[in-house]
C-alpha cells in the first residue's frame, strides 16, 4: 500500500500544497508542550469516550529505531498516559488512572511494528470504549498492526485522573517527562497531529494514509471531520526558534508549543 523508504509514496494521488515541513527535535533538550486543561489528552480522558489519533513521525538515523518518546503525561500522581516505543522497536501505549489508592490499568497495549529509523510512518490509534472492555487498535502507515500484548481493561476508567495534580500537568510529545522532571528526550520529527472524540474506520485511516485529506473537510472514505477535537499541521510555525503552532480544527484549542527551540525542517512524510 505505502513505500518504507524515506519518504510515504502514492505517486497516483496529487499531493496537496504543504508549506514548510516537520518540525524536528534535537534529542537534547527540546519537546513539543501541550498546555494543561486544553491539550487533547484532557479531552479523551473521560470514562466511555471513544478516542483516536493520528500522526506522522520520522527517526533520523539507520537501523532498528529501539525506544522513543511520542507521547506523555505523567503528573506526580499514578494517573498517567505514555505512548513510546519499547527497546524492540514495538509500539507501546500505557495508561493508569488511581483513585482512593486503588489502581486500575486502562491501557497496557503493544503491537509488533518493528519500527526502523530513516523512515516515515503514519501511525493511528483508536480507542473502542463503548463495551464493557475497551478496545485499543494500532494502525501503520494504513494496516492494521498485530497485538503482541494486551491487558483488557474496562472502558468506564477516566485515562488520566479528574482534578487536582493531573489538571496541571502538560502533555509533552518527544520526551519522557514524570511531574516537572524530564527525563528522556528524543531526536525525531513530528508532523500533522490529530484527535477525534470517535473510532475512525478502517477505510478512513486508509483514506488519511493513501490521499492525505485535509483533515477538516469530509472527502472519499473519510467522514469524521465533525468529530475532529484537535489538528497541528507543521507547516504553520511563527517563529523558527519559538515553534507556535495553531489548532486548525475550528474548535480554537490552545497553540501547540515548542519549547527549547525546536526546528522547522524540509523532511516532510509526503
Amino acid at each position: 500500500m505505502l513505500g518504507i523508504g524515506g519518504n510515504i509514496q502514492n505517486d497516483k494521488i496529487p499531493k496537496r500544497a504543504y508549506t514548510k515541513g516537520s518540525v524536528l527535535l534535537d534529542g537534547t533538550n527540546d519537546y513539543l508542550k501541550f498546555d494543561h486543561g486544553d491539550g487533547f489528552i484532557e479531552l479523551i480522558s473521560p470514562a466511555n469516550t471513544n478516542w483516536s489519533i493520528s500522526y506522522y513521525f520520522m527517526v533520523p538515523g539507520s537501523g532498528a529505531l529501539g525506544s522513543a518518546e511520542m507521547l506523555t503525561k505523567i503528573p506526580n500522581t499514578s494517573s498517567y498516559l505514555w505512548l513510546n516505543t519499547t527497546t524492540g522497536s514495538d509500539l507501546h501505549i500505557l495508561g493508569e488512572y488511581t483513585e482512593d489508592s486503588t489502581s486500575k490499568k486502562s491501557i497496557n497495549v503493544i503491537w509488533d511494528t518493528n519500527f526502523v529509523k530513516g523512515t516515515w510512518y503514519h501511525v493511528v490509534i483508536t480507542s473502542d470504549r463503548s463495551g464493557t472492555n475497551s478496545d485499543t487498535l494500532a494502525y501503520v502507515n494504513g494496516d492494521v498492526a498485530t497485538r503482541s500484548s494486551q491487558v483488557t481493561v474496562a472502558s468506564d476508567i477516566t485515562l488520566t485522573g479528574a482534578g487536582g495534580v493531573d489538571n496541571l500537568m502538560s502533555t509533552h510529545m518527544g520526551t519522557l517527562n514524570i511531574g516537572p522532571t524530564h527525563f528522556v528526550f528524543t531526536n525525531i520529527h513530528f508532523d500533522e497531529i490529530a484527535v477525534w472524540n470517535s473510532v475512525l474506520t478502517a477505510n478512513e485511516i486508509t483514506e488519511i494514509a493513501d490521499k492525505y485529506p485535509n483533515l477538516t473537510q469530509n472527502v472519499g472514505d473519510y467522514a469524521s471531520s465533525a468529530n475532529l477535537l484537535r489538528y497541528y499541521r507543521m507547516g504553520q510555525d511563527k517563529s523558527a526558534s519559538a515553534i507556535s503552532i495553531d489548532d486548525i480544527s475550528g474548535n480554537r484549542g490552545a497553540p501547540l508549543e515548542g519549547i527549547n527551540a525546536p526546528t522547522t525542517s524540509a523532511t516532510k512524510p509526503y
